[in-house]
């Protein structure tokens, strides 16, 4: 998407011209799976991330996910009638995954509930979301500056390291255990290290457990 087509969705999705809400959407952008992330700046000059679903992409999932109701189910493939295989949950669970992912309030809810978590927790961070400024397909968050996983790996002496496992450690254990929930998209693009800590980002995917687990 270049800066146009980026404005036009905005004003499209917030219903305001987009020079009303930001001071610049400037052309530098980040491909995703399914989304772009702009950078862009507010009027009070606050740097922000915009998250983009791109155009028809939920449309050409959900045919996707249609084709996927022709994979045979227990009986009709021999195959898995001897191997007592059912494949209606898989089936299941990949839709249920993949319309949490498409689903950007849904994220929206999930970032600000890790943002609250992780306030209490030294060193884990998540970026500032701007609920008023969210859609079902669009996101603006805090632009944070910072360094990647694989930077940390290469740069970073032996006790540097162990701060940044242990701060990986907290991010996915510490919710785990205090909240019963677990973000679950372990890209190492959704990790990044500023001089305030870790900052985790992308909140599609997230896994809650009950008590019995």
């Amino acid at each position: 998407l270049d800066v146009d087509e980026v404005k036009s969705i905005v004003e499209k999705e917030l219903g305001q011209n987009w020079d009303e809400i930001f001071l610049e959407i400037y052309p530098e952008y980040f491909p995703a799976s399914i989304a772009q992330v702009t950078k862009a700046k507010l009027l009070d000059e606050t740097s922000v991330a915009i998250k983009i679903q791109y155009p028809n992409i939920k449309k050409s999932i959900k045919s996707q996910l249609s084709l996927l109701g022709l994979i045979p189910k227990m009986g009709n493939l021999v195959p898995s009638k001897k191997l007592g295989v059912d494949f209606s949950s898989y089936q299941k669970m990949i839709e249920d995954t993949l319309n949490q992912e498409l689903d950007y309030k849904n994220e929206m809810e999930n970032q600000i509930e890790f943002f609250n978590f992780f306030k209490e927790i030294e060193g884990v961070n998540t970026p500032t979301v701007y609920p008023s400024l969210c859609t079902d397909t669009l996101i603006v968050q805090e632009f944070i500056i910072g360094r990647d996983f694989k930077t940390i790996c290469q740069s970073c002496t032996y006790d540097q390291r162990r701060e940044v496992g242990e701060m990986l450690a907290k991010s996915l254990l510490y919710p785990l255990f205090y909240k019963k929930m677990a973000h679950t998209d372990p890209n190492p693009h959704n990790y990044i290290f500023s001089d305030s800590g870790l900052y985790l980002i992308d909140y599609g995917q997230v896994a809650r457990f009950d008590e019995h687990f």
